[in-house]
Order: C-alpha cells, then structure tokens, then sequence
C-alpha cells in the first residue's frame, strides 16, 4: 500500500480520470459572414460541452440566448489570436483565415463546415478545404450529423510544426 492506503498501481488510472474530468478551454468561431447563420455548428458544439468547460463564442450572424460562457458577435484579431492561444480546443468554421490562424499557434482545428444546402455558405468552398486540411493530419473535421467529443480529444492530442504546415 502507498500513501493514505493508496494503491500505487491505481495512481496512473487516477491520474487519467483527473486529466479526463480537467476543465476544457474551449474556444468557437463561426466567422462574420453575412446573412449565414449556422445554427447546426452550434448545436453539434453545445452536444460534446461538459458543464465545467469553459467556452468563448464568436458567433457572427448566429445568434443564440441559450449558450453556456462569453459570447460574441465579433471579436477583434488581438483579442481572437488570445482566445486561441489560451484554448485548448479551437472549433472553427473552415474559413482559411481562423483555420491559419490557429495552425501558426500548433493547435489543430476542429471544423465545422459549412453547407450551401443548408443555407450556411454561398457555396460547398469549406467541404473542400477541409478536406485538404484533414487529409494533411492539419485538422480534424467535427461531424455535425452526428457529433463525437473524439473529434475534441484528436484535434487536443495533435501539435502542428511549421514543416506541417508548408512542407
């Protein structure tokens, strides 16, 4: 027996289950495009939060009363690169500018992607360059379907290097 009647072989379990139940620094954010909202990004987010995360919203044109944390229509680049800098997961639509943003602090987004058939975009734009970002183990793609927190434990679990990116 160790300490206090410890079992030493629990310590490692333990220690998983405290990482496990730590609280997440979440940050989200769905770009400013107007007249898009995307409600179903929001919904898939709100399904994985645990009540002791902490959570930022940019929200843009989405606009919602019933979110946890700071929200935020707009939020200025200082204040946006801190957001992400503290998170420990980054959820963002796959715009190219926040998707650069986060990969030049070695966090790898989680993606919510856009949707021209519902009404989320112009266009598909974002399934394709999700598509690239994924594949190049640069982002993780959260499935808004049917949202798993293994999107959040990925994308938490992977660090970007520079090479990553231009290599």
């Amino acid at each position: 027996m160790g300490v206090l009647g410890d079992d030493p072989r629990q310590l490692p379990r333990r220690a998983e289950r405290a990482k496990e139940f730590r609280r997440r620094k979440v940050f989200v954010t769905l770009g400013t495009i107007r007249p898009y909202r995307f409600d179903r990004a929001v919904d898939a987010v709100l399904s994985l939060l645990r009540p002791e995360d902490d959570v930022v919203w940019q929200l843009g044109e989405t606009r919602r009363d019933d979110l946890p944390g700071h929200v935020a229509t707009e939020m200025p680049g200082d204040e946006m690169k801190r957001r992400m800098r503290e998170a420990d997961v980054i959820v963002t639509h796959s715009g190219v500018g926040s998707i650069l943003a986060a990969l030049e602090l070695g966090k790898a987004p989680v993606l919510a992607v856009r949707s021209e058939v519902h009404d989320e975009h112009v266009d598909d734009h974002q399934r394709f360059i999700a598509d690239v970002m994924e594949q190049r183990g640069l982002a993780v793609r959260l499935d808004l379907e049917s949202p798993s927190v293994g999107a959040f434990e990925r994308a938490m679990n992977t660090r970007i290097g520079s090479g990553d990116v231009t290599g």
